[in-house]
């Protein structure tokens, strides 16, 4: 029994964090009014324009058609593929919010979050079980990760959601899968595993053409590393595991629109190779401070401790003589934490949104040296698990961050509510603009984009005026 309950204890706290975790981005999906290109891309072809072309707009604006139907949906997937976007699964699902509805879209990305969470944990320790036993770890990795993340806000839009979560997400589970048909010391290569893990391979190659370039080097550094450990695998048993993935990736790759794409792009980084790859590997390190650490003072604090930390790892695990079966078992995870910046830089410019994976990856190297190799776990004292400190410390954390958020939270729900209503009525009545009032800015901010929701220019452009119906003025 005193073997069970602690677990049992610990799988209820894992379930209540992701539960209120997922309920506010649930929340957040449903009530903040769409903007942005959750607006633009729910129209035929839009996602190939910017809101702000608006005489291409004005010259298309007797075809605007928002796609409400899966066929109009593949349409536009042929569309972007030869012409803007190779992203097919993401730029299929971008007119959900269409179809589907906000209400059951809203749950989709909530649940999607929730799997990127413990697709981490779930490969820092390799079984899935083991990541409801640490509930402080879900609460931590949803507040670095989605509400305190620099691209907090982009991660709350559907069209990022599509682009990026589901991606990273998908991406970690295929190393998850993949490490259990290698572990053991085993190589499990029975045609059902395979093909599973080949379909999987097809819809993760389909995602995304700059991740999946990572993930390409990713798989090659972890091939390497299981041939040369493991006799019973060779480079063609290993290969044959990826084939579905290549043939996606492939598709992305070299699809028409990545050439164009990167000729035309809106937002370019000018200058050299050299100077976007240091910008990369800036924005790629700062994505890992919260979004409100702002003064130099606690920024540095921040990464102190962090490189405290992994000094103290890189020596623990040196004394213990770890150091090469560390580098080993992570050498795939190292290569894609070096490779993400210098590949980002090849393009035109680096996202802050699209650092979630090297994000997750960071974290997975982290984890594991600290509960597997350095086992700094072994240096709390007992007294801290008599006293339970471990769920104290994780009943506190959530109730703190409910009672911080609680007051605002009410405040943007209500208002939201206020829009919805007069904006039903207004259209009701046949009136072509309706004042709303002015959403209160949170603690955070930028997890809503409550800036952008509240800027009265928005809703003067057409493409606002076809989403909505009518013209908004916030006030």
């Amino acid at each position: 029994m005193s073997n069970t309950s602690p677990n049992k204890l610990k799988y209820i706290f894992s379930i209540i964090c992701l539960l209120l975790c997922m309920l506010m981005a649930v929340t957040i999906f449903r009530f903040r009014p769409s903007l942005g290109d959750d607006v633009l891309f729910q129209f035929l072809y839009g996602a190939s324009h910017y809101l702000d072309d608006k005489e291409i707009w004005l010259l298309h604006q007797e075809n605007l058609i928002q796609m409400q139907t899966l066929s109009l949906s593949f349409d536009n997937v042929v569309f972007n593929y030869m012409t803007w976007g190779a992203r097919i699964i993401p730029i299929f699902l971008f007119p959900m919010l269409s179809i589907l509805g906000k209400n059951l879209v809203s749950i989709i990305a909530a649940i999607s979050l929730a799997a990127f969470v413990l697709s981490i944990i779930s490969l820092t320790f390799s079984d899935w079980r083991k990541a409801l036993r640490h509930p402080i770890l879900i609460l931590w990795l949803f507040y670095s990760l989605v509400f305190f993340h620099r691209a907090a806000g982009h991660y709350f839009m559907w069209t990022f959601i599509t682009c990026y979560v589901i991606p990273n997400a998908l991406y970690l589970l295929y190393l998850y899968a993949l490490n259990k048909m290698t572990d053991d010391g085993k190589f499990y290569s029975t045609p059902p595993y395979i093909v599973l893990l080949n379909l999987l391979g097809l819809i993760t190659g389909l995602m995304h053409e700059m991740l999946g370039a990572v993930f390409v080097l990713m798989l090659v550094a972890k091939g390497i590393t299981l041939v040369f450990q493991k006799k019973s695998c060779s480079f063609f048993h290993y290969a044959r595991l990826h084939i579905g993935f290549l043939i996606g990736y492939c598709i992305v790759f070299f699809a028409p629109a990545n050439f164009y794409r990167v000729q035309s792009i809106h937002s370019a980084t000018e200058g050299s190779y050299i100077e976007r790859l240091i910008n990369s590997f800036i924005v790629h390190i700062r994505s890992l401070f919260p979004t409100d650490l702002t003064s130099w003072i606690s920024i540095g604090l921040f990464a102190a401790i962090i490189v405290l930390c992994l000094c103290f790892c890189v020596v623990r695990i040196i004394k213990q003589k770890q150091l090469h079966a560390f580098i080993s078992e992570n050498l795939y995870i190292i290569v894609g934490l070096l490779f993400s910046p210098i590949l980002f830089a090849l393009g035109p410019y680096t996202p802050t949104y699209g650092t979630g994976l090297w994000n997750a990856l960071f974290y997975v190297l982290l984890l594991r040296a600290i509960y597997n190799y350095a086992d700094i776990t072994s240096l709390i004292p007992d007294l801290f698990y008599k006293l339970k400190l471990g769920t104290v410390c994780t009943v506190l954390s959530l109730s703190l961050f409910i009672l911080l958020n609680a007051g605002w939270f009410h405040s943007f729900i209500s208002i939201s509510l206020i829009w919805e209503k007069s904006i039903s009525q207004a259209k009701l009545t046949g009136e072509s603009t309706i004042t709303v009032p002015l959403f209160v800015e949170g603690p955070n901010g930028s997890i809503l984009f409550l800036q952008h929701v509240n800027n009265p220019d928005r809703y003067e452009t057409l493409i606002y005026k076809e989403y909505y119906g009518i013209q908004i003025i916030p006030e």
